[in-house]
Formats: C-alpha cells, sequence, structure tokens
C-alpha cells in the first residue's frame, strides 16, 4: 500500500536538490507553504517508462526564485509572488508582502527563536 503525507504552513528554502521529493505512488498533499530558492521546488520520481499518475494535490502554495518549481506533477492555484520575508538572515521569516496572508509559517516568531539558539551555539 502507499504511503501518505501532508506538508502545510512551511517554508522551505536553499535546498541545492529539491525541497519536496515524493515517488508516484505516495499520496500527500502539499499547501500554503513558501518554496524559495531551491534547485527544484517539488519532484516526483518516476521510474524510467513508468506512466502512473500522481494523485496527490499540491496547492495554494507560492513558488519564488527557484531554479525550477516543480518536475513531473503540477501545482494548482501557484503564486509565483515574492514573500519579502522581513529579515531571513536573522531567521525571521515573518511576510512582508501581505497579499500572501495565511501562507508560510503560522508563527514565524518560534522559527526565529530555534534561528538564534542555533546561531549561539556555532
Amino acid at each position: 500500500s502507499a504511503s501518505s503525507f501532508r506538508i502545510y504552513n512551511n517554508v522551505i528554502l536553499k535546498s541545492n536538490s529539491s525541497a519536496i521529493s515524493a515517488i508516484a505512488h505516495t499520496r500527500f498533499e502539499i499547501e500554503n507553504n513558501i518554496i524559495t530558492e531551491n534547485s527544484i521546488g517539488i519532484v516526483v520520481y518516476k521510474k524510467e517508462g513508468e506512466d502512473v499518475p500522481v494523485r496527490s494535490m499540491i496547492s495554494k502554495n507560492v513558488f519564488w526564485s527557484n531554479h525550477k518549481d516543480t518536475e513531473n506533477c503540477s501545482a494548482e492555484e501557484m503564486s509565483s509572488l515574492d514573500p519579502s520575508f522581513k529579515n531571513p538572515k536573522s531567521g525571521d521569516f515573518e511576510l512582508g508582502n501581505v497579499a500572501l496572508e495565511g501562507m508560510g509559517l503560522s508563527d514565524p516568531e518560534v522559527i526565529q527563536k530555534l534561528w538564534q539558539r542555533y546561531q549561539d551555539l556555532k
């Protein structure tokens, strides 16, 4: 049987590979994420010559400044607006673009605190 997962309200950035990867048999929901500055935003892997339909939902995500947004899948209600994070270098991923309200992190302050702890440990 196929596995399933749900990814929602995240900021996924600066991956040298893909931000999110899955195989064609996996059922998944990916929504309300900001996927930015990755080699590939979302990729679904299929075996060579395999014609398996992707039965998953990819909707209401922001793709910004990726080398390639999707591969072997399509995204519905995709936005390509700049999220204008407040200060990503200090871990502040609060959105500066009000048109994207409800996307990305639901509580950016939590991540900023973790980011600061990480920086303190370096």
